[in-house]
């Protein structure tokens, strides 16, 4: 066996370099050969010594009627504790999966080894040698392949191939927001090759109706392969208690553009000077330019940036506030909504990507279009004026969390998923 990868296959993989956004991929293409063609020596000549079944499906599968765990690789880029919906997604998951103590074995793999702004172009090679080598002596059985839009979409390509060439089958979870129109502003060779990526997939996962429609559609997989399956968060510890003082508005995300914060700040210093409130915003981002844009605006006293802020910090901001608010311009389904939902909190949002889903316009909250602070100010000024309403949207919200979006519901749909796709292995 002379290896995985002969040159044309790797033309075909690394076919977006030279277009839309392919440019930041350059690397790949003298890095990304040499890295697999050592995968493939190194895969072929421990074949042949013995070391790993020759037949790239991993030994002893734990397939159907075994009790063996069944083993996922959950490709995330920057590990369980990182800053993204992603990454608390996943430890979410890893954490319910080791607690219940049933079949499936999380197993957090990497994307990339590291996030430094150059470095990490560098980063994915690594990664990809690692997991090509771990998959060829089976020590996974599925790979959930976590992907959202640019480059990460690129990246999971080259893994989604060598798990192909190893017999691992492939769960595609789409995340991130705007996948819709990053797809639609590709050139017709990327957006070729980012349907053949989901359209090989053994398995699709996604948020939503929104994201179901669009992968049928326009992505034009078969829809027997899609799963809908909502995000979950777990039950918050403790459970939230009445804040006192003024009411706090809280939002969580990446600060910057996409999260809306420049609107959520235009309609904060909308607000009218009789009413009573004060405001957290969590995330890193670009934080000291939106610090100076409140100060501004006049809202520096009122306004506090708490920057990163953990699980633990997360939760203890959640329960001083009195309503949530995520005014974005594309989201997927954000995971910090269903966070605030569990707690019992109002939320108002924008209706982008999936949100709609997550929060029901006049029952579990209200939804105002996006990039219209005007609209928004309203809207913030709605549940101040009436705890009473805040407190009905609430509740109906935390119903709505223990329904349809909590973490043992999001995991035992993926559970079953997963159960799925291991009796259709090869035995």
């Amino acid at each position: 066996m002379s290896g995985w990868f002969g040159r044309r296959e790797l033309e075909e993989l690394l076919a977006p370099t030279g277009t839309t956004g392919g440019a930041k991929l350059v690397w790949t293409a003298l890095s990304l050969e040499l890295w697999l063609a050592r995968l493939g020596k190194a895969t072929s000549e421990a074949g042949q010594s013995g070391t790993v079944p020759a037949v790239h499906i991993g030994s002893g599968p734990a397939g159907i009627g075994s009790k063996s765990p069944i083993k996922v690789a959950l490709l995330i880029p920057n590990g369980v504790d990182g800053r993204g919906g992603i990454e608390r997604l996943a430890l979410y998951l890893t954490r319910h999966f080791e607690r219940s103590g049933g079949r499936t074995k999380l197993i957090p793999v990497l994307s990339r080894y590291s996030q430094i702004p150059l470095v990490k172009h560098f980063a994915t090679p690594p990664a990809l040698l690692k997991f090509g080598w771990n998959g060829a002596r089976g020590k996974y059985d599925i790979v959930h392949i976590n992907v959202a839009p640019r480059g990460s979409t690129w990246r999971k390509m080259a893994f989604d191939k060598i798990a192909r060439r190893s017999g691992v089958k492939r769960l595609i979870h789409l995340h991130g927001s705007g996948y819709d129109d990053f797809y639609r502003r590709q050139n017709s060779l990327s957006r070729y090759a980012i349907r053949s990526f989901f359209q090989r997939a053994d398995a699709v996962a996604v948020l939503g109706q929104h994201w179901l429609k669009f992968v049928c559609d326009e992505l034009k997989v078969d829809e027997g392969i899609i799963h809908v399956i909502a995000n979950g968060v777990p039950e918050p510890t403790p459970a939230r208690e009445v804040p006192s003082g003024p009411p706090l508005i809280v939002s969580l995300g990446l600060v910057g553009q996409r999260k809306g914060t420049d609107i959520l700040l235009q309609a904060l210093a909308a607000l009218p000077d009789d009413l009573q409130w004060s405001a957290a915003i969590g995330g890193n981002g670009e934080v000291p330019k939106y610090r100076a844009m409140a100060a501004s605006l006049g809202l520096a006293e009122k306004v506090r940036f708490l920057g990163w802020i953990d699980e633990a910090g997360m939760n203890q901001t959640l329960s001083e506030a009195a309503m949530f608010v995520l005014p974005s311009r594309a989201e997927n389904q954000p995971v910090s909504i269903l966070e605030a939902m569990a707690r019992g909190l109002p939320v108002i949002a924008t209706d982008v990507g999936a949100i709609s889903e997550q929060v029901i316009d006049g029952k579990t909250g209200l939804l105002v279009q996006p990039a219209n602070a005007k609209e928004l100010a309203i809207a913030i000024e709605r549940l101040l004026r009436s705890p009473k309403l805040s407190k009905q949207f609430g509740e109906s919200g935390r119903g709505r969390f223990e329904e349809l979006f909590s973490i043992s519901a999001c995991a035992g749909k993926f559970a079953a998923l997963y159960q799925k796709l291991q009796d259709n292995r090869p035995s």
